[in-house]
């Protein structure tokens, strides 16, 4: 059991590791139209630097769709498809933190799982979790990031 929970709290961490996005002309490309010419300045991000851009981006981009009333992204964007990744990968790390709070292993095992868990949290987690929190989630979602805001908090 504990190489198991091991092995997906690595898998959560690679997740993020390997996350990446890419701008042009200071917009995400996220559609086979906004992919520059050869000769077009493209930047790339990866692992938790590009997590943070593109949800500032996507909640940006929400607000504006908002308030113009289309709420709705357009299926040939991948906007939608990227956030419902991120979203796993929250998923994963909460049920991942709650299965390992509450399973009945010898005490040191537990204690380095939860050292890990703790260490994930604070190296990769925390700041989207803020982003996800004050952009105001679907209701399981905040229930999970407000229950782990919470529970790290208590853990510092």
């Amino acid at each position: 059991m504990f190489l198991n929970y091991k092995e997906r709290i690595n898998l959560i961490i690679t997740e993020i590791n390997s996350f990446n996005i890419s701008f042009h002309d200071n917009a995400l490309i996220s559609s086979i139209q906004s992919i520059p010419s050869l000769q077009g300045k493209k930047y790339n991000f990866i692992g938790i630097q590009a997590i943070n851009l593109y949800l500032v981006e996507y909640f940006k981009l929400k607000k504006d769709h908002e308030l113009k009333g289309t709420k709705d992204f357009s299926l040939d964007n991948s906007y939608q498809a990227i956030f419902l990744s991120i979203n796993n990968i929250m998923g994963l790390f909460y049920w991942t933190h709650y299965e390992i709070i509450n399973c009945e292993l010898d005490s040191s095992y537990k204690s380095e799982l939860e050292e890990v868990l703790k260490y994930t949290y604070y190296s990769k987690l925390n700041y989207f979790i803020e982003q996800y929190i004050t952009s105001d989630p679907h209701d399981m979602l905040k229930l999970n990031t407000d229950y782990l805001k919470k529970y790290y908090a208590l853990k510092k």
